[in-house]
């Protein structure tokens, strides 16, 4: 629509989607599955409510990161917004994605994990996360 939400159902598959605080048009989007798991991805943006609300209770809310603390961005998220927007959102675990070269995972999930109580870690590439 024009405030940038939108959803759909699919082969039994419910999407939805909200703008992000990025490029005009970035989304964040959610999936829930017929057994009903879901997964929210951020995809690139800032801290943004909507994205969070998007990703209230989910099953795994894979968040970009991709700057560090010390370097915050409007467009991007640091360990801290992140870990900020999992704590509203409440999911069962956070995957930490998208760490730019100069952003530590090891120590973007440390700081993240000063904020977010719940579970997470670190995405890597060619990892495999089961919906649960």
């Amino acid at each position: 629509d024009a405030a940038g939400r939108g959803s759909l159902r699919r082969a039994g598959i419910e999407l939805a989607c909200v703008r992000t605080l990025h490029s005009p048009e970035a989304l964040a989007w959610r999936a829930v599955l017929p057994g009903g798991a879901s997964l929210t991805y951020s995809g690139d943006t800032g801290e943004s409510p909507a994205v969070a609300d998007l990703a209230a209770g989910s099953d795994l809310f894979v968040c970009e990161c991709s700057f560090p603390d010390s370097e915050p961005s409007e467009h991007h998220l640091t360990p801290s917004s992140a870990a900020r927007l999992a704590a509203r959102a409440r999911p069962k675990r956070l995957l930490l994605s998208h760490f730019y070269p100069h952003n530590d995972p090891a120590q973007a999930l440390l700081a993240a994990a000063r904020i977010f109580g719940g579970a997470i870690e670190c995405a890597r590439d060619t990892s495999l996360h089961e919906l649960r």
